[in-house]
């Protein structure tokens, strides 16, 4: 979460990456089971078939994680806090300071004006 302070901008609260492993983030997954391999045989989608074969014979090697391991967070907001969310594809890519510099740009171009999607 990005809170401003007069002429200055920084991180008051920042989660935890989630990860197995070095490189091995966690991944919501749901993969279809045995039953799906019947649906497919039944309409002779013979590709599809043999890689969902595939991927059930390694199904106990693979990362399937549940919104219920998700780390959940209250926080207090003040008006004009920012909350940034995003994948691992975003905080791989820019270090905190960036983002903080980003969102701090744009509210100082932007006086007064809301950041939000709907």
């Amino acid at each position: 979460m990005v809170q401003q302070s007069f002429d200055q901008a920084f991180c008051i609260q920042k989660s935890r990456e989630q990860q197995h492993s070095f490189n091995i983030p966690f991944q919501l997954s749901h993969l279809p089971g045995t039953q799906h391999l019947k649906i497919l045989k039944e309409q002779k989608k013979v590709q599809e078939f043999k890689k969902l074969q595939r991927v059930l014979l390694n199904r106990d090697l693979m990362c399937q994680d549940d919104p219920s391991l998700a780390d959940e967070y209250n926080l207090e907001l003040q008006e004009d806090d920012v909350i940034v969310t995003g994948t691992d594809g975003l905080f791989d890519n820019l270090f905190t300071h960036e983002i903080i510099s980003i969102v701090h740009q744009y509210k100082q171009r932007q006086p007064g004006q809301k950041l939000y999607t709907q």
